[in-house]
């Protein structure tokens, strides 16, 4: 299985090397996006396309297939032949949060099926809050929650948004405010 995936990730790591001189293509390369169009993981998926164009000449498709927070997407690079022709872009809300978040239903084993290739871009993100915010740290937060309901998704490694507003947490503490 680690063999398809990877091959299915071929044409990414192809391009980036030296070694894409010597491969040639023969049909276009497909990246499948699992979120709408406009947004940071189709713009993503059209400049590397673009560089991928670039380097071995070859038609990049960018395939919007969206829906279930991309899973949907990432469901059909898994399904895809294992030709090197499909490449689909992953991000951290789905292959590293979405995981771990009870009673997530993914339809699919993503460690069995999908293998990370390459970090494409490097995005950070923060965890921002009202300048009057009784809270200024992730604790006094998940102290401030602790009253609302569940704040287990609130440990400070997975403080990321995408997991609080899957938790519900801070849209109720910032009702607070």
């Amino acid at each position: 299985m680690l063999l398809r995936r990877t091959l299915l990730a071929s044409p990414l790591l192809l391009a980036a090397t030296s070694a894409h001189a010597q491969w040639a293509p023969k049909q276009p390369i497909h990246v499948i996006v699992g979120f709408a169009p406009g947004g940071t993981a189709d713009i993503t998926a059209r400049l590397a396309g673009e560089a991928i164009q670039r380097r071995t000449g070859t038609t990049v498709v960018v395939d919007s297939k969206t829906g279930a927070l991309g899973f949907i997407g990432l469901k059909a690079v898994a399904n895809a032949a294992p030709d090197g022709y499909t490449v689909g872009i992953g991000i951290m809300g789905q292959l590293a949060v979405a995981p771990v978040v009870p009673g997530s239903q993914i339809g699919f084993d993503l460690d069995k099926e999908l293998v990370p290739l390459c970090n494409l871009v490097g995005v950070p993100m923060a965890l921002i809050v009202r300048p009057n915010a009784p809270y200024k740290t992730v604790a006094e937060l998940r102290k401030h929650v602790a009253g609302m309901g569940s704040d287990r998704y609130l440990a400070p490694e997975m403080a990321t948004v995408v997991v609080l507003a899957q938790s519900g947490a801070l849209v109720r503490a910032a009702r607070t405010v």
